[in-house]
């Protein structure tokens, strides 16, 4: 399996880039081979005490039977330690 931890700057460009790779229809169900956690804004909490801050962008995370090709508007990201993973 190919796990992909994904920012874009938008809702609307998360949209467009899971339809262009084929990992989502046009109605956003998840193609065949691919599960798809839309995360939108997340927050990180760097102090107990603090208010948890937003992170730049929009975010999901894609699993898929394949490797794909993710447009240019994607960051895929490798985190060290991911906050939600695949059961």
């Amino acid at each position: 399996m190919n796990d992909y931890y994904l920012q874009t700057a938008d809702e609307e460009s998360m949209t467009a880039a899971l339809i262009a790779a084929g990992v989502t229809d046009a109605d956003g169900n998840p193609t065949p081979c691919h599960a798809v956690s839309v995360i939108g804004t997340w927050h990180e909490q760097s102090d107990p005490e603090a208010e948890p801050v937003a992170v730049p962008g929009y975010h999901a995370n894609v699993r898929s039977a394949e490797p794909i090709e993710w447009p240019e508007s994607v960051t895929v990201h490798e985190p060290r330690t991911p906050w939600r993973v695949w059961g």
